[in-house]
C-alpha cells in the first residue's frame, strides 16, 4: 500500500492536477487560466514565442498575461502578437494594451521571432499600471505606465492565449504553447503561482460549439506555476 501511495504521488507530480478549487469555464476567444478572488497586484509570465501557421488568411493569435476582462470591461494586458496577411510574411510583435473600450492606448513595440525567450509583467502601484514585454534572445524590450482611464477592478489576473479582434479573427495554429513561471501578487493570497489564489478558473476556447483551444491542468510540481495550451481548430 505504502508503495501504491508513493507511485500515486510520484504519478501527480509528474503530470501535474488541477488546483482544487478550479472551475472550468468557456470562452468565445481566450484559453487559459483565470485567478479571481483578489485584489491584484502584479500577474507575470514567460514563454517561447511559438512558430504559428495560417490556417486561412485572416487567422491571428495573441499570447498575455494581464488584469481583468473575464466578465468585465477593461483589460490590463502585455505579450505577443502574430498576424496572419494574404501574400506577406506572418508578423511577430511584442504589445501592450490598456483596453476600456474603442480608441484605448496600446501598442505594437517591436518585432519577435519564433523561438524568442519573452518574459511579460503588468504591476500596479500608486495608482499607475507598468506593463512590460522583454525579449531575452533579441534584447528588446518595451516598458509602458499608464493610468487606467475609467474603471479598472484588478480582481483578477490572467494568463490566456487570445483569438482577437473580439472574435471577428480565425485562430492562428499554434499548436502547442506553454507558460511558464506564472505567477501573481494579490489580496487574499499573496504571492505565488497560479494555484495560490482563492478562485482559480480554466478555460477552454469554444466557438458555435467548436473547440478551437484547450488548457492542460496546472502543473503540481512547479505550485501551479506552468501549464501549456493546444489548438484544435481555427473557427
Amino acid at each position: 500500500m505504502k508503495f501504491l501511495a508513493a507511485l500515486a504521488a510520484s504519478a501527480l507530480l509528474t503530470f501535474g492536477v488541477a488546483a482544487p478549487a478550479t472551475t472550468t469555464s468557456q470562452a468565445n476567444t481566450w484559453s487559459g487560466y483565470v485567478d479571481k478572488g483578489a485584489t491584484f497586484a502584479s500577474v507575470s509570465a514567460s514563454w517561447t514565442q511559438p512558430a504559428v501557421t495560417c490556417p486561412v488568411p485572416t487567422a491571428r493569435v495573441s499570447f498575455w498575461i494581464g488584469f481583468d476582462g473575464f466578465g468585465n470591461a477593461s483589460v490590463e494586458q502585455a505579450g505577443t502578437f502574430v498576424k496572419c496577411s494574404l501574400n506577406a510574411p506572418v508578423d511577430y510583435r511584442a504589445f501592450w494594451e490598456m483596453f476600456d473600450g474603442k480608441n484605448s492606448p496600446g501598442g505594437e513595440n517591436f518585432a519577435v521571432s519564433p523561438g524568442d525567450k519573452i518574459f511579460a509583467s503588468v504591476r500596479y502601484a500608486a495608482g499607475r499600471y507598468v506593463l512590460e514585454v522583454r525579449d531575452m534572445t533579441n534584447h528588446q524590450h518595451l516598458k509602458m505606465t499608464e493610468k487606467c482611464a475609467k474603471v479598472c477592478q484588478r480582481s483578477m489576473a490572467e494568463w490566456i492565449v487570445e483569438r482577437p479582434g473580439n472574435g471577428t479573427y480565425p485562430l492562428a495554429d499554434y499548436k502547442r504553447f506553454e507558460f511558464k513561471n506564472a505567477a501573481g501578487t494579490g489580496t487574499p493570497g499573496g504571492s505565488g503561482g497560479i494555484s495560490t489564489f482563492p478562485n482559480v478558473i480554466r478555460i477552454d476556447m469554444v466557438h458555435s460549439g467548436t473547440t478551437l483551444s484547450t488548457p492542460s491542468r496546472l502543473r503540481s510540481a512547479d505550485g501551479g506555476k506552468s501549464f501549456h495550451c493546444t489548438w484544435r481548430a481555427a473557427q
